[in-house]
């Protein structure tokens, strides 16, 4: 055989591999097509490799969904009774916990509001006074009952707060939340605690409470506001309560100033506590 022979050999077969066959109608099939009979192959045989367990399962999960377009609620209605429980917690358990909390909380802060005690006509706070704890508790009622008040817990009178010492018995953020809120009306302490209130501000001057005129009335209590006596009516911030003939004789320490704080609801009983403490 010659070289040329050889080479129409070789030729001709690369063509043939080359060249696709030709389907029934004479065309040759396009890639595409190819394409579609691989994956009809790999359907049918994963299809066969399936138990009928699993056939049936990916069988339901092919199957349109009826519930699809409607509300969950209505669906939730709809659905076989054994199969509500199920679709509850997928859909609605989170939501009803949480409105369930919210009405907790509402109804626990409505019941807290409605039964919580009045707050007192007077607060008067002292400082580092616990010691005294029974005395002024009676100072308290006595001034309730001059005042006619017959719910004696409309006068609150204690001396238990502390601001001075360490952080784990500091009263400061305490006392701040309950002047701001008008809850504490009148102040007393040693002369270190009464210059540490006016330091702060937690203290308003003696004429904004008592008025000219009517402080003019305890001329010899004036101290100013590191609890020094003072002849200034402009730097009047308290009373020396050692002039106070009912504070004395209900044996509580002498050394000690009185004065208002921020006098948010009526000034009435604040005025009255200092006529009633008798400074002569």
């Amino acid at each position: 055989m010659s070289a040329d022979d050889d080479s129409r050999n070789v030729d001709g077969e690369m063509k043939s591999r080359s060249v696709p066959s030709s389907n029934a109608n004479g065309n040759r099939p396009s890639t595409a097509d190819a394409d579609q009979g691989d994956a009809g192959h790999r359907a049918r045989s994963l299809t066969a490799s399936l138990s009928p367990e699993q056939l049936n399962a990916v069988a339901a999960l092919a199957k349109n969904n009826q519930y699809e377009h409607q509300s969950s609620w209505k669906t939730l209605r709809e659905l076989p009774l054994k199969e509500r429980m199920t679709f509850f917690v997928e859909h609605f358990l989170l939501a009803t916990i949480a409105i369930v909390v919210a009405l907790a909380l509402i109804i626990t802060f409505v019941v807290s509001y409605v039964t919580k005690p009045a707050d007192p006509d007077l607060t008067v706070q002292g400082f580092d006074m616990s010691n005294y704890a029974s005395q002024l508790t009676k100072l308290s009622n006595e001034f309730a009952s001059s005042e006619g008040l017959s719910d004696q817990h409309s006068v609150d009178i204690t001396g238990d707060m502390d601001i001075l010492t360490n952080a784990t018995s500091d009263d400061s953020a305490k006392l701040l939340a309950m002047v701001s809120a008008g809850q504490i009306n009148v102040v007393f302490g040693n002369k270190a605690n009464f210059t540490s209130l006016n330091k702060r501000g937690l203290i308003t001057s003696v004429r904004s409470v008592l008025g000219e005129s009517a402080m003019k009335q305890y001329a010899d209590a004036w101290v100013n506001a590191k609890g020094a006596p003072t002849t200034d009516p402009a730097k009047v911030a308290g009373l020396d309560l050692s002039h106070a003939t009912k504070w004395k004789s209900a044996g509580l320490p002498s050394k000690t100033y009185i004065g208002f704080s921020n006098v948010q609801k009526s000034k009435k009983y604040a005025r009255h506590f200092i006529t009633f403490l008798d400074f002569g």
